[in-house]
């Protein structure tokens, strides 16, 4: 498996990290049709939910994207409530913005936003 460049942020529980890639890249995330690998691109400062020991959960996630599937979620879209990763997407979303949260403040306090 390719290494994806990243850095803790938060630690979650006893057994789990909040981290943050810290290069765009490309991961895996499934297989296509064909047999081949079916890629997702990421950015810099997509969140990844691993292991202490570094192993990959779920992400690298674009905030983007988990509010898109957070909308069709609270939607209804019976395809998004049913996709097998979309709690721990969801989960690990809550997570990057509830760390970013007091910064995000600390701006507005500032007149930044």
């Amino acid at each position: 498996m390719k290494t994806i460049a990243c850095t803790p942020v938060a630690a979650i529980g006893d057994t789990r990290q909040l981290m943050i890639t810290s290069m765009d890249g490309s991961t895996k995330v499934g297989t296509a049709k064909d047999g081949g690998a079916l890629l997702a691109d990421f950015t810099a400062g997509a969140f990844i939910l691993a292991d202490n020991d570094g192993q990959l959960i779920v992400g690298p996630i674009q905030i983007e994207a988990a509010q898109v599937l957070a909308r069709r979620v609270a939607e209804g879209d019976p395809r998004a409530t049913t996709e097998p990763q979309a709690n721990l997407i969801l989960a690990t979303a809550v997570l990057a913005l509830a760390h970013m949260w007091p910064r995000v403040l600390a701006a507005a306090a500032k007149g930044a936003v």
